[in-house]
Order: C-alpha cells, then sequence, then structure tokens
C-alpha cells in the first residue's frame, strides 16, 4: 500500500491501525505483502531494521480494520500493531491510512 494522498499536516492517531499481511507461518510470524521475509509479533519493530522488508518510508497500516478488510483482494492476514513515530497520514483508495516508523504486531 502506497498513500495515493497525503495530508498537509500529521493527523493525530489512537496509537494502533490494521495491517494486512500475505500469510501467518508456523511459527507466528507473518509475511509483508510486498516484501521478503518475517514480520515477529509482540515485540517492536523498527522501520531502519526492517528496511529491507518495509514499504518506503516506514510501516503502512489503515486506521481501521474495516479499511483493512475492504482493501483485500484476496484473504489475508490482518492484525491490529500498535503504532510509534508517525511519520505521514493520508489515504489509500480512499481509506485512512498511516505510515509508521515503529509498530508492534498483536497476536490474534
Amino acid at each position: 500500500m502506497c498513500l495515493d494522498y497525503v495530508d498537509k499536516e500529521i493527523k493525530k492517531t489512537k496509537g494502533f491501525g490494521w495491517k494486512v499481511f500475505l500469510k501467518k507461518y508456523d511459527d507466528g510470524s507473518l509475511s509483508p505483502l510486498c516484501q521478503a521475509g518475517k514480520f515477529p509479533t509482540n515485540q517492536w519493530l523498527d522501520y531502519d531494521v526492517y528496511l529491507d522488508q518495509a514499504q518506503q518510508g516506514g510501516f503502512h497500516l489503515y486506521r481501521t480494520k474495516r479499511n483493512a478488510l475492504a482493501c483485500t483482494l484476496v484473504w489475508r492476514e490482518i492484525r491490529k500493531c500498535l503504532i510509534a513515530e508517525v511519520a505521514r497520514t493520508g489515504s489509500y483508495l480512499g481509506s485512512p491510512a498511516i505510515i509508521a516508523r515503529k509498530m508492534k504486531i498483536l497476536d490474534e
């Protein structure tokens, strides 16, 4: 997901968002949609460390689970994530979205 509209000023967030993943591995880690690799759950992930596995600018998340569900073309894993250091807010295909520099993927 890339923002097709970027807010002029970063909007206030609730401290979490919803991230869409390609699949869940047997060890509980999750596969990002557009990159190779695995994201572990229940630990803070820093964009600078996962640079090769994250999208440009940070981790891209939807503001609501409803928006995440609406934007998936095939069934994928959707998880609630705590976020920190919001870099940008905006929208993707009309759905409010967030780009964060840090996230923590919560268990189901």
